[in-house]
Parts: C-alpha cells; structure tokens; sequence
C-alpha cells in the first residue's frame, strides 16, 4: 500500500497493488453523496457512474501517438503530472465514461523502473 496526502488535507489518494493490478482510491474531505439510485441494483445498473478505469502504459508520448493515429484523440492532447506521480491523459468511452491513459513508473514497491 502506498499512501499520499495533500498538504492542506483535502484529499489523500492509496494505492493497493495486487501483482501486475494497481487500485487508485481517491478520498476527498469534501464530498458529494451519491445518489438514492445505488441503494438498489434495479435502479443503479442502468446508472452510468463509473468514474474512470486506468490503463497503464510504457510510454505515454507512444499510446498518444497510437491514439491520435487511429483518430480517437486530437493531436493536441495534453500529457498531464498527476499529484503522485504518473503521467496521463483522459479519452472517453462510447458512454462518456472517462479512460485515464497512464504512465506510472514510481518505485514505491522496490521493483519497478523509476525511469521518468
């Protein structure tokens, strides 16, 4: 587990790791709640609401370069810093469902490249 904080506390983010897998937790101090809607699976299914899945990728300049040839992303995309670390960008699914495209080489599990 690997855990970061924000310095004015307004969110920390863990990551859990399972071999290859990488679970990203957000915890914000201010929140919204969620709606009625998730309280049963009749009415929540239909909900679109997942928030974004993550694919991890060698090299970020490279899946932008795969992405804008194939015309799912305008060539002018930003590469973003996350907050702990990782470098990314967002692309949108069919439903609107945001896709995090990212490179993560951080070591905080002593056996990854922490080429950057």
């Amino acid at each position: 587990m690997h855990l970061w904080k924000a310095e004015d506390d307004s969110l920390s983010i863990t990551h859990l790791r399972l071999g290859d897998f990488i679970l990203e937790l957000f915890c914000y101090k201010e929140f919204k709640s969620a709606p009625n809607t998730i309280h049963a699976t009749a009415t929540d299914l239909p909900v679109i609401g997942t928030k974004h899945l993550g694919l991890r990728v060698d090299s970020i300049e490279d899946a932008r370069t795969d992405l804008v040839a194939k015309g799912i992303v305008e060539n002018d995309i930003a590469i973003n810093q996350g907050r702990t670390g990782p470098r990314y960008f967002f692309i949108e699914d069919p439903d609107g469902i945001l896709v995090e495209i990212m490179e993560d080489k951080r070591d905080f599990w002593g056996n990854e490249s922490t080429e950057q």
